[in-house]
This record gives structure tokens, C-alpha cells and sequence, in this order.
């Protein structure tokens, strides 16, 4: 049977998808104008933001459904979906065409394209660039430090993994499961223009995490009319 297309040339890759890689992920106490105003939260979501702790995580996936990329996303604390806290990307990058067109189609996640230049120096730090077009908007060093520790999804409560889109007039939920071998992490330096993402830089790091050769799989997506 011929594989579905989508999006022109993209290939159809429906969930539940399996990827693994390595990953950076930090949560951030944000200030509130930025918050507010420089997210880009998605506008059925005005008014509903629930705190100020967001999350920034760096993502280098080895391989997956639609192979290896690399991808940049922001979560701009929990918002209020149809009565329940959900946590909802809000600005997301990656590298790949089959990423991008699928990660939209099977769970609503607003990904766009963009260039990525990552180097790992002889000492673990990890130096990463993100770019469109001729505009360089992130440029990050991260590094991980302390021991290591095996870390699952299935110690967090379900409602708390739980990522919440909309998209089309549909709101798109799925709670994707993790394993992975973690450690301690920092951030080195940053720079972001605000223009292309939120400038994380002007918020506050409570705590970061390295996830090693970790495996994520995302289900397939609940997907129904907002009740709200």
C-alpha cells in the first residue's frame, strides 16, 4: 500500500511515534509582561495562563519517525484547557520537514522550521545556534554536571506529562512517556531575539535537568472540540 502524503511531498506519519536522543530542560520563572505579551501564546488562550513557571528545553533527537533533528521549544506555564491545567508549547523549532508538517497534523504542536548548529566541546558543554533565514535568533550553551540518575515518566502523575493545542477549531491533548538517564544541568550563556522566541534570558532558572539517551514515545492524540 502506498505511504499517505501530506503537506505536498511530506510523507504521512500518523502516532504513536518512538524517539530518542539527548535533551536539555530547564524551568524558568518568567516575568509576567513577557508572559503576557511575548510568548506567543496562542489567542484562544488569553486570560487563562495558571502561574509563571514555564519551561525551556533543547531537544537533539538521534532518531525518531521522521529521523533525526533537532528542535527548540518553549512551554509558557500551565493554561486552563476546557477546566483542567495543561502545559501547551507555545514557540517550537526543528529541523526537519517531516517533523514539522507531522507534529502539526497528528497532535497540534505549532512546530515551525529553522537551522540548527550544535557542537559538544571535550569538557560535555554543549554550544547550540538556531537560525531563520539570515537571522541568527538563539544562541545557547549548556552544560551538565553531577551524577547520574535513571528517571521515568511514570513516577509523575499523568495530568501533570499532559500537552494541550489547539489547532483548527480542535484541541488536540496527549501525554507522551519519557526514560532516560539524567543529571544535573546549567546554563552557560544565552542570547535570544524575541522577535523569533521568548527571551528566556530575562527570566529566572529554578532548576535544569540533562536527559541522556532517552526514549520518549508520543500515543496518538486525543483530539475533540473545545468545551469552552
Amino acid at each position: 500500500m502506498p505511504m499517505k502524503k501530506t503537506n505536498g511531498s511530506v510523507p504521512r506519519l500518523p502516532a504513536p511515534w518512538t524517539l530518542r536522543g539527548h535533551a536539555f530542560a530547564f524551568l524558568v520563572k518568567m516575568p509576567e509582561d513577557v508572559l503576557d505579551s511575548r510568548c506567543f501564546v496562542a489567542p484562544e488562550l488569553a486570560g487563562r495562563r495558571a502561574g509563571r513557571f514555564s519551561i525551556f528545553m533543547y531537544v537533539n533527537y538521534s532518531s525518531s519517525n521522521a529521523g533525526a533533528y533537532h528542535e527548540l521549544l518553549f512551554l509558557p506555564a500551565r493554561h486552563e484547557f476546557s477546566g483542567s491545567k495543561r502545559w501547551t508549547i507555545s514557540k517550537i523549532y526543528v529541523s526537519g520537514m517531516e517533523t514539522l508538517v507531522n507534529g502539526r497534523e497528528n497532535w497540534g504542536i505549532p512546530k515551525e522550521m529553522a537551522d540548527f548548529d550544535s557542537f559538544v566541546d571535550s569538557s560535555g558543554i554543549e554550544r547550540v545556534r538556531a537560525s531563520s533565514g539570515n537571522s541568527v535568533f538563539a544562541n545557547m550553551e549548556f552544560a551538565p554536571y553531577g551524577p547520574s540518575f535513571p528517571v521515568t515518566s511514570s513516577l509523575l502523575p499523568s495530568f501533570i506529562r499532559t500537552l494541550a493545542h489547539y489547532r483548527e477549531g480542535k484541541l488536540y491533548t496527549v501525554t507522551p512517556r519519557l526514560r532516560c538517564v539524567s543529571r544535573l544541568a546549567r546554563v552557560r550563556a544565552m542570547a535570544f531575539n524575541d522577535k523569533f522566541f521568548p527571551d528566556v534570558s530575562r527570566g529566572t532558572i529554578m532548576m535544569g535537568g540533562y536527559l541522556g539517551n532517552f526514549t520518549a514515545v508520543f500515543p496518538e492524540a486525543k483530539i475533540t472540540l473545545p468545551a469552552d
